[in-house]
């Protein structure tokens, strides 16, 4: 999506439309710094609140967006554009890693359930040669 120094969006691809819950009408042209009243402007909103500090530099950041089901996103926030030093606007890329988090959220379950089961027999020995020792 890309949104102009107003916090006007100039161009968005119908995924992201989709993902918001806006028609590709609606949302080029929405300004995202008035406040909304829809889902999809908080969904939105939560998307580009990093643009509203206007960056000068990249802003990266991850996004939990819970509706019927859990949603992961990181939102890239790139400056573009340049004229007299003043940035023009700024794009925003964002990926769905939902697959990504779930799949290290299964990851990690297994290998805390692996060090755990390791971990039992272990402490039975050590208790057991801490009495055999007295």
């Amino acid at each position: 999506m890309l949104i102009n120094y107003d916090g006007a969006v100039l161009l968005a691809n119908p995924q992201m439309a989709q993902f918001c819950g806006m028609s590709m009408d609606e949302l080029v042209g929405y300004r995202i710094f008035s406040p909304g009243t829809r889902v999809g402007d908080a969904v939105l909103r939560r998307m580009v609140s990093d643009v509203e500090s206007r960056p000068r530099l990249p802003v990266s950041r991850d996004l939990t967006i819970e509706g019927r089901q859990i949603t992961d996103l990181r939102c890239t926030v790139v400056p573009c554009g340049r004229l007299r030093g003043q940035i023009l606007g700024w794009v925003l890329i964002v990926q769905d890693v939902t697959d990504i988090r779930a799949a290290t959220r299964l990851r990690e379950m297994g290998l805390d359930m692996v060090s755990h089961e390791l971990r039992s027999p272990l402490a039975s020995l050590r208790v057991m040669a801490q009495v055999l020792n007295g």
